[in-house]
């Protein structure tokens, strides 16, 4: 069950799933002794399926075959927003135990804990339905961290990028106006509409570059986007067609590649980046970072993800395989990432409004 749903599988699901090769044949013989019956290995793969699929089905079979074709949980890019108050933490730490309450009836588990008054974790164990995907595909399991930490006058809430997350905060947010008084907003890192091509590109170039305590290596992959324009007629009023919205490019350099310079001449801005840094350590490793726009047409959702790293060997060189980093060294780097932007951004956007302050006569 879950949400108030209940779920079971079809005979015929049951069927198609034990003849896939997913299901060892451990695994289908211990789904038979499960019910007091011994299978011999020359009874084929398909016999053993039909005969188990005409058999009453429980919770446990449904589990039992959910955990073998269940993917492992990726990890989701993350995201953050600000908040300007005064607002105590205990207010917050409040408003989370409501909000753990209200998330607990659709059946979450949820965890909210406090570290020294300047920091606070919701932790959302969660299950979501695709009915896009075959019936044991069709229950993910999911973990989100909603964490919130108090710097100065404000605070800054990171989470996974996705929809559920949003809204939690979001109703985080409500609970903690309530009871304060206060009508609170968030504030996300987003590029101003007045930005052009070029400023939407600095972005990107600015923030790798302005990481403290660490340098560029390499950027390997650029994205760019274009957003499509009003359609124009010729004289004969016919429709252009015609027009390249997104693009990519992947290898090394990529910034400094006449390809990338030809198609910002004609518009395009980056709009994802993905890049390699070192720290001023002469034996650092190299740590794979990205960040993007999830949303290029107007630059907003703005997400970011330390990918891993790659181990300095004694030779000069780096290995060759990714290591991923431990959750604490994650969710450090990614709080650099996010302060970095929202310093880039800042620094942009008060070089314009001196530019323009200028312009005035």
């Amino acid at each position: 069950m879950i949400g108030g749903k209940i779920l079971s599988a079809s005979d015929k699901a049951v069927f198609d799933a034990l003849s896939q090769k997913n299901v060892t044949n451990l695994e289908l013989r211990e789904l038979f002794l499960s019910r007091g019956i011994l299978v011999s290995k020359d009874t084929s793969r398909k016999q053993l399926a039909l005969h188990f699929s005409r058999l009453p089905h429980d919770y446990f079979d449904y589990q039992k075959l959910a955990s073998i074709f269940s993917s492992p949980n990726q990890r989701e890019k993350m995201t953050s927003t600000r908040v300007k108050t005064e607002i105590p933490m205990s207010t917050f730490e409040s408003s989370a135990h409501e909000l753990k309450a209200d998330l607990e009836k659709s059946g979450a588990a949820i965890r909210v804990f406090s570290a020294k008054g300047s920091r606070l974790d919701i932790e959302v164990k969660y299950q979501k339905l695709n009915f896009n995907k075959s019936e044991f595909r069709q229950v993910v399991n999911r973990v989100a961290t909603i964490s919130i930490q108090k710097d100065g006058e404000e605070f800054t809430i990171h989470s996974p990028h996705n929809d559920d997350a949003r809204e939690w905060i979001q109703k985080l947010i409500r609970i903690v106006s309530e009871k304060s008084g206060e009508n609170l907003s968030l504030d996300d890192i987003r590029l101003p509409p007045g930005f052009v091509a070029k400023e939407k590109s600095d972005f990107f170039n600015r923030l790798i570059k302005s990481m403290p305590g660490y340098r560029v290596h390499d950027v390997s992959d650029v994205y760019i986007a274009n957003p499509r324009i009003e359609a124009e007629e010729d004289d004969n009023d016919t429709i252009v067609e015609v027009h390249i919205t997104k693009a990519s490019l992947k290898g090394q350099g990529v910034l400094l590649s006449d390809e990338l310079k030809t198609l910002e001449k004609k518009g395009f801005y980056i709009s994802k980046m993905i890049w390699a840094s070192r720290t001023i350590e002469t034996d650092s490793d190299l740590y794979e970072f990205e960040a993007q726009f999830s949303s290029p047409e107007d630059c907003s959702g703005f997400t970011y993800l330390p990918r891993g790293f790659y181990k300095h060997q004694d030779s000069g060189s780096f290995g060759t395989s990714r290591n991923n980093f431990t959750t604490n060294e994650e969710q450090r780097l990614g709080r650099l990432i996010e302060k970095t932007a929202r310093e880039t951004l800042y620094a942009m956007i008060g070089e314009q409004n001196a530019q323009i302050e200028v312009a005035m006569p």
